[in-house]
């Protein structure tokens, strides 16, 4: 505890709780914490309260039917984010950890997990390729967003390079369509545009929406509304145009937030759901000597 961070605290009276003096910088060993918690607190008697470390929301993985019965579990509490089935549906891409976040593959045959390692990178979402060979990030590396291609067998190809990170889109199984959520119209909907006329565009969901899914046979369209219910509309396809019935809303699900956290079995019967368990409360630790290790 021999050097000191800019970070504050502030004498509290016992009775009221309310700061009584200006702030004074304390010893940067003790963690940064979460902005959603006080940092620290000091009475007069000199006793000095701090967090030690942020408080971390966890979540698990699980299986659920199509009215929200849970009918298995992937993994138990940690710090999920958006989720991503394979191709074969094998496999399924998923970042762990905050707030650094690492993409790991979570084998469900073997229930093993492989880190998915891109060197000097915070990593946000990842995505399968078509053919299961490739995944596809989003990272932020050197102060820029880069979108790559990672090889399962090694190397990486940089396919684009912008400021901000990518909004979750998804593409129909045959290619032709893509299916994103927008705020173009004053509020998030789902829309869905033609790949090969991008000026053909339809919108979806009609009570708000967003984080699209398709069917693995594209016959099927899933998204989150915004009371968190999971919806499904029908889709109809033609040559050039699609048609899209009403969504039904299907179950609510309390989601990761902030994050694509769900996908849909190719059958469109089974979704995995990457749902709120619980929040880890920083430890709180006591200091009864914290005048003495004040500059002078």
């Amino acid at each position: 505890m021999g050097t000191f961070s800019l970070r504050a605290i502030r004498r509290f009276s016992r009775r009221r709780s309310k700061a009584i003096c200006p702030s004074t910088a304390i010893p940067s060993s003790s963690p940064k914490t979460s902005s959603t918690t006080p940092e620290s607190g000091a009475e007069p008697s000199g006793l000095l309260a701090y967090h030690a470390g942020a408080a971390t929301l966890l979540s698990r993985l699980v299986w659920m039917d199509r009215k929200g019965g849970v009918i298995g579990t992937v993994a138990e509490k940690d710090a999920f984010w958006a989720v991503d089935l394979s191709p074969n549906q094998q496999k399924v891409l998923v970042p762990i950890g905050d707030p650094q976040r690492e993409i790991w593959i979570e084998d469900l045959e073997r229930k093993t997990r492989t880190k998915v390692t891109i060197p000097g990178a915070y990593m946000n979402t990842a995505i399968w390729s078509p053919d299961g060979s490739t995944i596809y990030v989003d990272v932020l590396r050197r102060g820029v967003v880069e979108l790559i291609a990672r090889r399962l067998t090694g190397g990486e190809t940089v396919l684009d390079r912008r400021k901000t990170f990518y909004t979750p889109r998804a593409v129909s199984p045959n290619g032709k369509w893509l299916a994103y959520g927008s705020n173009e119209i004053g509020h998030n909907e789902v829309f869905v545009i033609s790949l090969a006329n991008p000026e053909s565009k339809w919108q979806v969901s009609t009570n708000g929406g967003n984080y699209p899914r398709w069917r693995g046979d594209g016959k099927e369209i899933f998204f989150v509304d915004l009371t968190s219910h999971i919806n499904a509309a029908s889709v109809t396809e033609t040559a050039t145009s699609m048609e899209f019935g009403t969504p039904e809303s299907l179950f609510a699900v309390s989601l990761r937030p902030a994050a694509r956290a769900y996908d849909v079995s190719a059958d469109g019967q089974k979704f995995l759901v990457n749902v709120v368990a619980d929040q880890e409360s920083p430890t709180v630790m006591l200091l009864n000597d914290w005048k003495t290790r004040l500059p002078r």
